[in-house]
Parts: C-alpha cells; structure tokens; sequence
C-alpha cells in the first residue's frame, strides 16, 4: 500500500530525508490580534494576560523568532497562560507567522503544565504552510509527533499547504509516514490527500495515487465526488462522467452535488444544451436539482446574456416544487433588471419574496437600488435605502453612484 514506488517512478524525494530549516525571513505583517467573536469569553486575569503578552509581542515584532522568544521569556514570565488565551492570540496573527511561531515557541518552554489545544497545533501548521514557511512547518510536525500531539485535521492542514506550494512529492511522503505519526492510513486520510492533489489541479497525480491504495483503501462517495470536482475543475468532463459511471459501479448513487458540479463545467464551457440533457437525466434517476442547481444555471445563462432562456430556467425550478432562496431571488431581481423587466423585478423585491417568507439580505438591496438607479428611477432608489437603514442593514453607496452623478 506505501506509495513510494509511486514517488520514485516520478522522482520524488525519499522517506525520512533531513528536514532543514529555511533562514529566518522578517515578517512583512505587524498584524495585531483580533478578537474572535467565536472565541469563549476570558476572565479579567486572562484579559490582563492577553494584553501583556500582545503588547511585548509588538515591541518586539521587528526581531527574530528568538528574539520574540526572549521578549515574552523576559517580560512575561509571571503571566498565567491558559487554552483560551493562547487559542485566542493565535486566531489573531493574521498573516504574522513568525510572531505567532515565537509566540508559540514560548509557549512550549514554560514548563508550567501548559499544552497545546488541537486548534493551536493546526492553526500553527495551518500558518507556517499557508506562509510557505514548509520547512519550519515539517520541523513542527516532527516535534508534535513527538509529543503525540497530531491530529488527522493539522495533516489535513499540512496537506492541504503542501499541494498549494506545489509540493506534491512532499503531499504523498507525509500521507505514507502517517502509521509512524500513530494514525491511519484509511478512507478519511486518503481523501484528505486525494482532495489536496485535486484542488490544485494535479488530478492525473490524484488518480495515480488511488489506483495504489484502492486495493487497500475502500473509497466512499466523497471519493468519487471529489474526482468529479477535479475533472471538471481541469475541463476534462467526459473523466468526470466515467467517474460518476464509476461511482454507480462500487453502489454510490451520485447526489445532486455531483451531478451540479457537472452542470457547472458545461456551463463554463456554454454548452446549454448539455446542460439540460442532464437535468432531464437527474430527474429520470429520482435526483431532483435543487435551488443552488437552478441558481447556477440562471446565472450563467444571464452572463452569456441569454436572458429569456435565463428566465425559464426560473420558471422550471418553480414548476418542479423547488422552493427559492434569497440567493436566488438576488440572481432573479438582477436577471430582470439587465433583461428590461423593471416592473417584475420590482415585484419579485416588494410582493414575491415577502409572500413566500424568503428574507432579503444586503446583496438583494443593493441589487434593487443598483437596477432602480439603471433605469433612472432616483427616487424610488432612495426609498429602497431608507428602506435598508430602517432594517438596521449596513448602507453602501456602490449602487447609488449613478444617482448622485445626475444630482
């Protein structure tokens, strides 16, 4: 089942080489750390301990890894770290991944009892790779293997960093060290790696590197879904649907997100015909599109400015039973607009949505105000943002830009 054989026949590196770190890089990013409204609330000690550990991680941004490390040794010895204040520091670096490393560095060499959360360990992962910071980030790995501290999401993360950094080599040699790291080499990790490969666009690897583990590795549909995504993601859609005639093969009957993600590459590709060829074949298979489907159609139909096929679309999602959404309506209104229909834009704003209970958001009144401003109507575009300010909505201008030019 390894796949090193695989790697070799593509000249890809060995198991176990050296990791080296990269020189130190100064960080261009002097972000400060943000609150997370997802984050638990800390108590006042907490609160004081995160605001003196942020403020000597700002004096001394400008410096090194180790001279962040020495800073908050130096300053913040006395200071009770818990979970939640590291958990929050950590959500708030942004982009600054040599403060978060020395943040977390120091963290590590209290000695106090404090561990590490799951999140802290994939964000710091997560950062390192996202920063292309790769050798630092496979130092962190070997150092959580050892203290037993990695999970399947911080190898999702590395993985995931690893494709984007076009290291594809890298992808598969840590999938095959996974048993070393005490976790498995099974359907949920195999699709991790299967889904980082496909999302960027290396879906000829992807299916290199199944066709080695299947024997072994029982796909599930997210597999195979997954490789309809790559196929269609590549153009390649006749792949995708032998990959879907495949997915029937091993009794995974495709959802409407595999048939949708199908719909989308004919789309792209104006090839409308197609397109209603299959829907006709979703519906003949019991898998009826849903609102997202119908949305995606229409809309690309109005890009093409093919705006009255666009409109029966609309129609066909109603007739099927298909109840619309606020995305939906938004699509509509702007579909109405740019075909002419004014008034029947205006009616699907003031009477449909509020008929059927569909909640406007602020796409939709932008959209209305924008279309309203098109056709010259100013006045009704304003009654639409007071309309907005009453419902507490954010007001922006963006759609009232032509109006205040003809002011």
């Amino acid at each position: 089942m390894a796949l090193r054989g695989l790697r070799r026949q593509r000249g890809c590196c060995e198991a176990g080489r050296a990791l080296l770190p990269l020189p130190l890089r100064w960080s261009s990013s002097s972000t400060r750390p943000n609150e997370d409204s997802g984050a638990a609330a800390l108590t006042a000690e907490e609160e004081a301990a995160f605001e003196r550990i942020r403020r000597s991680l700002l004096r001394a941004r400008k410096g090194s890894v180790e001279d962040l490390v020495r800073s908050l040794g130096a300053e913040c010895s006395g200071v009770r770290l818990t979970s939640g204040v590291a958990d929050r520091l950590l959500r708030g670096f942004g982009d600054d991944w040599k403060s978060a490393l020395g943040f977390f560095r120091w963290a590590q060499s209290r000695g106090d009892g404090y561990a590490p959360t799951p999140y802290a360990c994939s964000r710091m992962v997560d950062l390192l790779g996202k920063m292309r910071q790769i050798d630092r980030m496979w130092d962190l790995l070997s150092e959580l293997h050892c203290r037993g501290l990695v999970t399947v999401d911080t190898i999702a993360k590395s993985t995931r960093r690893l494709a984007a950094a076009r290291r594809w080599k890298d992808a598969v040699e840590l999938f095959d060290r996974l048993e070393d790291m005490g976790l498995e080499r099974n359907t949920e990790t195999m699709n991790v790696l299967l889904d980082a490969l496909c999302k960027e666009k290396k879906v000829e690897l992807a299916r290199e590197v199944f066709v080695v583990l299947s024997p072994h590795i029982a796909p599930d549909a997210y597999t195979f879904n997954i490789f309809v995504h790559g196929w269609c993601s590549v153009r390649r859609i006749d792949e995708a649907m032998w990959t879907i005639e495949e997915m029937k093969s091993k009794g995974f009957p495709p959802t409407v997100i595999t048939y949708t993600a199908v719909l989308e590459a004919y789309c792209k590709q104006r090839k409308f015909g197609r397109v209603y060829e299959l829907l006709d074949s979703m519906v003949s298979e019991g898998c009826r599109p849903n609102v997202i489907t119908y949305t995606m159609i229409m809309t690309s139909l109005a890009k093409c400015e093919r705006f009255e096929e666009a409109l029966s679309v609309s129609d066909r999602m109603r007739s099927s039973g298909c109840e619309p959404d606020t995305l939906f309506y938004n699509s509509l209104i702007n579909l109405l607009g740019k075909a002419g229909h004014l008034f029947e834009a205006s009616q699907v704003f003031r009477v449909e949505m509020p008929r059927n209970g569909v909640p406007r958001n602020l796409a939709t009144y932008n959209t209305m105000i924008s279309i309203l401003c098109q056709y010259g109507r100013d006045d009704d575009a304003i009654d639409v943002l007071k309309e907005m300010e009453a419902q507490s909505w954010s007001v922006k201008l963006t759609g009232l830009i032509d109006c205040m030019m003809r002011w």
